[in-house]
C-alpha cells in the first residue's frame, strides 16, 4: 500500500510542475531559514559543553552597589580569591584568572598581545585541548601558547621550550619558556585567549598590587565545590571578606558574596537579560537579539509557507476532481485519499528538506565569516541535528497538507462526475489565511522599506563632531605625547593635533559623575581633554561662552564646559558662570558645547562635562586630517611613530571606528529586513496566483457567458480581481498597523534611539510593490482567462 501511495504521488508531483516548483522554492527555503536558526539556537545552547567535568565547579560573583545601582558582577577581591581555598574546608581547589593585554617582543618588533594569568590548576578543570607539550611545567616563567599564537608568530609549530619576551608596566623584559600549545578552542566557549602565564606575574607585571583588597582588575575566581548542598552555609562564611572590602572602598560596596554554577553561567552573559552577569575576563555568550531574532523571522517565513501551500494545493485540487471522483467510486476510503495527498505532501517537504541542506551548506561560511560564529551541519557530533532535520519537514508536511487533504477528500462523487462539486466551497476559510499571509507579507515589506529609509538617515546623520576626519593614537606618557605630536604635525595632510584623557565614543575610557544642583540628582559622563585645540580638532561646536585658558591655573581646578543636555537637565537657561556640584566638589561652568552623540545612534545623548586635562595625564593624540584617505595617513602616522618610540606598538584607529559596529548593526538590520520582505512578497506571490487560479476555476462557465454577451476584457479583469482587490487592502491595512507597531514601538524605541521619521511615504511605497507584485504575478493569469475562446469554455463546461 505505501508502494502505491509513493508511486502516484511521484505521477502526480510530475504532472503539476508548475506546482512542485512553487512549492518545492518556497518550502526549501522556509526549511533553510529554520535550519539556519536551530543551528545558531544550538551553538549558543552548548556553549561551554566541551569542558566536561565540570558539574562540582562554581564561579564566586559579588553583588555590587555603586551610586544607588546594584549588578551583579563575574569577580571577587583578590583577598577573598586567595583566602577560600585555605579558610573554608568545603572548598576542594581554587582557580584564579585575570586577563589583560601585555606587550610581547619578539626580535626588534614589539606587539601587544592578549594575556590570561591563570592558576595551573586551569588546565585540569576546564580540559583544555593539548597539542603538543605538556602542562606539568607550568610555573615560574612558562608560557603556554594558543595554536592560533603560534600560527600568526612561528608558522605552523613552534618547538617547546623556545623562548618569549614580554614586556611588563616597567618597561622591564622578562622571558618565559613555551612548554604547552593549547588546541583550537571553540568560539562558543568562555574562555578565549592567547598566551597563559602562572598567576604569580601579575603582581610583577604591575596589574595588581600585592594583597591588593579591591580587587578592581577583575579576578575571576572558581571554586570547586564537591557538595552542593553545603553552598548556603559556605555563602553565609564569605561575609566577613564583603565586609573588609566595604571598609577599604568608599564609592561602592559589596552586599554579598555568592556561587553560580559554572553550567549557567552560559545563560547570564548576555546583557540583553535581566540576569546579566558582568565579567570582562570571559566571552559572552550572545543569546539575545543574535539567536531570537533568526528564530521569530524563520517561524514567521514557515508560516506564510505553509498558508501559500494551502492555498496552492487547494487551488490545484480542480484538475483532480474526476481522479478523486472515480477513485472513490471504485471504492477508496475517505482515509486512504488522505494518507495518499499527506504521502504527496511529505515527499515534497523532504525534497525540499534537501534543497533547504544544500542552501545551508552554501549559506554557512558567509554567515560565519559575518557573525564570527562557527555553524556547521556536522551530523556526527549533534544528535539533535538529525531528529530536527528529520523531524521538521514531517511536521511542516502534516501541518500544511492536513487540511487541504480533508478538504479535497470530502468532495463527493456524485457531484464530481456531474460536474457540480464546488472547489471553493470553504472560501471563508481560505481568505483568512490569504489576509493572514499578505498582511505578514505586508508587514515585513514596511518593515524593510523604514530601515532601509533609516539606514541612509543615519549615514548622513550628524554626530555633533567631525567623525570622519579624525585618527586617534593611543600614548602610554607625557613624554610619548610631545614626541609623537611634534613629529606628526610635520605632515602636511595633518591640520590639527591635540591631547585627551578620556575620548569621544570609548565609553571604557569615560567614568560618571553624580551631580546635585538643586534638583534631582542625574548621573554625567565627565571627560578631560587638553584646551581648546581639542575642540577644534574634533570639531566640537561651542554654543555659549568660552574654551578653556591654555596652561595651568584656574581652569584647571575648577571651570567645566557642558553640553546642551547637562544645562536642559540641570534647568539652567543661562549656564554661563553658574557653580555646579559633581560628587562633592563644586565647579563654574563656562562654556556650553552643542551636544555631541557620545554614546553614538543607539543611546540618548547623556549630560556631559568636559574638564581641562593635565598634560602627564594624556592617553590619546587626536588628529584632525584634511585627507579623505584617512587609512593612508594612519600608516604614515605608524610609519613615524615606529621610528621615535621604542619598544611600543602603535595603536591607532580612525574615529569613525567608534561607530562601525553599530553601523555594521543598521546595515543588517535593513539587510535583513529587506531580505524577508523581499522573499515574503516571492512567497505570497504564489498566494496571488492560487488565488486567482482558484477563482478562474469558479467561474469559467460565467466568464465564457459574459464574453458572449459582449462583456469587455476590461471589465472582465475588474469582475475577476474585485475580491482579490478587497484581500489585499484588508491585508495592507493589518500589515501597515503592525509593521507601524513593530517599527516605532520596538526597533526604534529600543534599539535605534536615533532614527528617521516614519511618514507616509513608506506606506505608499509599500503599497505600490504590493500592486506591482500582484499584477506581475497574476497578469497573465486572468489575461489567458479573459482571452480564452468561450466556445471551448462553454463546450467543456
Amino acid at each position: 500500500m505505501i508502494k502505491n501511495y509513493i508511486t502516484i504521488a511521484f505521477r502526480v508531483l510530475a504532472r503539476n510542475k508548475v506546482y512542485v516548483i512553487i512549492n518545492l522554492v518556497s518550502m526549501g527555503f522556509a526549511l533553510a531559514c529554520c535550519m539556519i536558526s536551530y543551528l545558531n539556537y544550538n551553538y549558543t545552547e552548548s556553549f561551554d559543553s566541551h569542558h566536561i567535568g565540570t558539574e562540582s565547579l562554581y564561579r564566586v560573583n559579588s553583588v555590587l552597589t555603586k551610586k544607588g545601582e546594584s549588578k551583579l558582577v563575574g569577580i571577587a577581591p583578590l583577598q577573598l580569591s586567595e583566602s577560600i581555598g585555605k579558610d573554608l574546608a568545603g572548598i576542594m581547589r581554587v582557580v584564579r584568572l585575570h586577563n589583560s593585554g601585555t606587550l610581547v617582543k619578539q626580535s626588534d618588533h614589539v606587539f601587544h598581545e592578549q594575556v590570561c594569568y591563570a592558576d595551573k590548576d586551569i588546565f585540569d578543570v576546564f580540559n583544555f585541548p593539548l597539542k603538543y607539550g605538556s602542562y606539568e611545567k607550568f610555573n615560574d616563567h612558562s608560557v603556554v601558547v594558543s595554536d592560533g599564537f603560534v600560527k600568526k608568530h612561528f608558522g605552523n609549530e613552534v618547538s617547546i621550550g623556545r623562548e618569549v619576551v614580554l614586556i611588563n608596566d616597567a618597561g622591564v623584559e622578562e622571558t618565559f619558556i613555551i612548554q604547552a600549545v593549547i588546541d583550537k578552542i571553540p568560539n562558543n566557549s568562555s574562555f578565549q585567549f592567547e598566551m597563559v602565564i602562572p598567576f604569580s606575574n601579575v603582581y610583577s607585571f604591575g596589574q595588581i598590587k600585592q594583597n591588593d583588597l579591591i580587587g578592581k582588575t577583575n579576578v575571576t575566581t572558581f571554586a570547586e565545590i564537591k557538595d552542593s548542598g553545603s553552598i548556603h552555609n559556605l555563602e553565609a562564611l564569605l561575609k566577613p571578606y564583603a565586609n573588609v572590602y566595604n571598609q577599604a572602598v568608599d564609592d561602592e560596596r559589596i552586599d554579598r558574596f555568592y556561587f553560580q554554577p559554572f553550567k549557567e553561567i552560559k545563560y547570564t552573559s548576555d546583557k540583553d537579560f535581566e540576569n546579566f552577569v558582568e565579567s570582562r575576563d570571559l566571552q559572552a555568550n550572545q543569546r539575545g537579539v543574535v539567536v531570537f531574532v533568526p528564530v521569530v523571522m524563520s517561524f514567521l517565513i514557515l508560516i506564510i509557507t505553509c498558508f501559500n501551500f494551502i492555498n496552492i494545493s487547494i487551488a490545484f485540487s480542480s484538475s483532480r476532481l474526476k481522479e478523486i471522483g472515480m477513485r472513490k467510486v471504485f471504492g477508496s476510503m475517505r482515509l486512504q485519499l488522505i494518507r495518499q495527498f499527506l504521502t504527496e505532501n511529505l515527499i515534497l517537504c523532504f525534497l525540499a528538506s534537501i534543497l533547504a541542506l544544500i542552501t545551508v551548506a552554501l549559506l554557512l561560511p558567509k554567515i560565519n565569516a559575518l557573525t564570527g560564529f562557527e555553524l556547521s551541519l556536522n551530523f556526527n557530533s549533534n544528535a539533535g541535528l538529525w531528529i530536527f532535520i528529520i523531524l521538521l519537514p514531517i511536521a511542516t508536511a502534516v501541518i500544511s497538507g492536513m487540511y487541504p487533504a480533508i478538504f479535497i477528500s470530502s468532495f463527493r462523487p456524485l457531484s464530481i462526475l456531474k460536474g457540480k462539486t464546488n472547489v471553493g466551497s470553504s472560501g471563508k476559510f481560505t481568505q483568512f489565511m490569504l489576509i493572514t499571509q499578505f498582511s505578514l507579507s505586508c508587514m515585513a515589506l514596511i518593515v524593510g522599506v523604514i530601515l532601509t529609509q533609516n539606514a541612509s538617515y543615519q549615514q548622513q546623520v550628524d554626530y555633533g563632531y567631525d567623525i570622519d576626519h579624525v585618527v586617534v593614537t593611543e600614548i602610554n606618557n607625557q613624554q610619548e605625547f610631545t614626541v609623537f605630536s611634534e613629529a606628526i604635525r610635520q605632515n602636511p595632510g595633518i591640520v590639527s593635533v591635540a591631547g585627551a584623557v578620556h575620548q569621544i565614543g570609548e565609553w571604557a575610557s569615560a567614568y560618571q559623575v553624580t551631580v546635585n544642583n538643586d534638583g534631582p540628582e542625574f548621573q554625567a559622563h565627565i571627560a578631560h581633554v587638553y584646551g581648546e585645540d581639542y575642540f577644534t580638532t574634533m570639531g566640537l561646536r561651542l554654543a555659549q561662552g568660552r574654551h578653556f585658558f591654555p596652561g595651568k591655573g584656574l581652569d584647571a581646578d575648577a571651570s567645566i564646559i557642558v553640553n546642551q543636555t547637562f544645562a536642559k537637565a540641570c534647568n539652567l537657561t543661562d549656564p554661563i558662570g553658574k557653580q555646579v556640584r559633581l560628587d562633592s566638589t563644586f565647579f563654574t561652568i563656562v562654556g556650553v558645547v552643542e551636544d555631541y552623540k557620545q554614546l553614538g545612534l543607539h543611546a540618548l545623548v547623556p549630560p556631559c562635562v568636559l574638564r581641562m586635562a593635565k598634560i602627564e595625564d594624556l592617553k590619546y593624540v587626536v588628529t584632525r586630517s584634511s585627507s579623505n584617505d584617512l587609512i593612508a595617513i594612519g600608516k604614515e602616522m605608524e610609519q613615524t611613530w615606529n621610528k621615535i618610540i621604542i619598544n611600543q606598538p602603535y595603536r591607532g584607529f580612525l574615529q569613525s571606528d567608534v561607530v562601525s559596529k553599530e553601523k555594521q548593526l543598521n546595515a543588517g538590520f535593513k539587510t535583513v529586513a529587506l531580505s524577508l520582505a523581499v522573499l515574503t512578497m516571492l512567497l505570497s506571490a504564489g498566494g496571488f496566483f492560487a488565488l486567482v487560479s482558484l477563482n478562474i476555476i469558479k467561474r469559467k462557465k460565467e466568464i465564457g457567458v459574459r464574453k458572449v454577451l459582449g462583456a469587455s476584457m476590461s471589465h472582465l479583469i475588474v469582475l475577476m480581481n474585485r475580491n482579490l482587490m478587497r484581500i489585499m487592502l484588508i491585508s495592507f491595512a493589518i500589515g501597515s498597523c503592525l509593521g507601524y507597531i513593530l517599527v516605532n514601538k520596538l526597533i526604534f524605541q529600543f534599539i535605534l534611539v536615533y532614527h528617521t521619521a516614519v511618514g507616509p511615504a513608506a506606506f505608499f511605497t509599500a503599497l505600490f510593490f504590493i500592486l506591482l507584485s500582484c499584477c506581475f504575478t497574476v497578469g497573465f493569469k486572468v489575461y489567458q482567462a479573459a482571452t480564452s475562446n468561450p466556445v471551448e469554455v462553454l463546450r467543456n463546461e
